[in-house]
């Protein structure tokens, strides 16, 4: 019987499938950059309006059909329009946007058609719940921040979003656990940054990376804590375990050398004063004291017979 192995089969199917391969992920990077470019145009869609305090003649006749049905005064109940200090009016006519107000005052717009979307431009605390997050060890955890931000386009925070509140909680959680991934909890290396030393240097980042996000909504990120960080209920009690462990050696290691040190200190003031003993001796003091300074015991005397 003669077997017959087909190579050159074989490889082309192995150079079609890679050519797919290689098909599918440049049609992905293409799919990728058309979404990346759909968002920059959204985002440009409002990047040449002025935002400001438009005249009295464009809030009062935004448009022919507006001034039409505002030629009867009873249609002119309601026109008056109060924007206090640090908020914005931004103001549709059927639908388009016709005027942005963000100087406090009594302003008289028509309100014919007339629909207005109120935001405050003050600082605005937000707190994200605890959400759970893998560290970079694979160790569940449980992270909380707060989030400061201040609207700065009101246009944006208007009309771009449903919601600026929950759509930078839910940005913030996102990148929340997109950073928390990428460091750990704690480390002993004290040149790879954790989670628990370096949390100015983490929020930092996190800062950058939902201003990213939160240009979609017109806001601008001020700051971005942790304000809860611990270990997942389920091994609480382990990492509890290993941090009393780690604790342990430590303050062993501690008294070990400080028991060190003195013996190394009075076998040496023995011997500047003249007291000669031979190297039996000196092993006995050195162990006395080694066993008095680091036992956990009370001391007791022995002598030998």
């Amino acid at each position: 019987m003669t077997s017959v192995v087909q190579v050159p089969e074989i490889r082309n199917k192995k150079k079609n499938m890679t050519s797919n391969n290689n098909a599918d992920i440049s049609t992905k990077t293409m799919d990728r950059d058309e979404d990346d470019t759909n968002i920059e145009k959204a985002l440009l869609k409002y990047e040449n309006v002025e935002v400001g305090t438009t005249d009295c003649m464009s809030r009062a006749c935004p448009d022919v059909l507006s001034c039409a049905l505002s030629v009867f005064l009873p249609a002119w109940f309601g026109g008056c329009q109060v924007v206090n200090e640090n908020e914005a009016a931004v103001n549709l006519s059927w639908g388009k946007l016709s005027s942005v107000i963000h100087e406090p005052g009594i302003y008289c717009v028509n309100p014919c058609g007339l629909q207005t979307f109120k935001q405050s431009l003050k600082q605005v605390s937000l707190d994200l719940k605890k959400v759970k997050v893998i560290d970079k060890k694979g160790n569940p955890l449980l992270l909380s921040a707060i989030v400061v931000y201040r609207i700065e386009d009101p246009i944006r925070a208007s009309l771009e979003v449903q919601n600026v509140r929950s759509f930078l909680c839910s940005m913030g959680e996102a990148v929340l656990k997109q950073i928390a991934a990428n460091y750990p909890y704690e480390t002993t290396n004290d040149d790879e940054p954790s989670l628990k030393t370096e949390a100015t240097h983490i929020a930092q980042i996190m800062v950058r990376r939902l201003q990213a996000k939160a240009r979609a909504c017109g806001a601008r990120i001020l700051d971005f804590a942790l304000t809860d960080l611990s270990y997942a209920p389920e091994i609480a009690q382990s990492m509890l375990v290993r941090q009393q462990a780690e604790a342990l050696i430590d303050a062993r290691t501690m008294i070990v050398q400080g028991a060190v040190d003195i013996a190394y200190s009075a076998a040496k003031q023995l011997a500047d004063r003249g007291v000669e003993m031979d190297n039996h001796e000196k092993s006995r003091m050195v162990s006395n004291i080694m066993c008095i300074i680091c036992g956990d015991a009370n001391v007791q005397p022995t002598l030998s017979v």
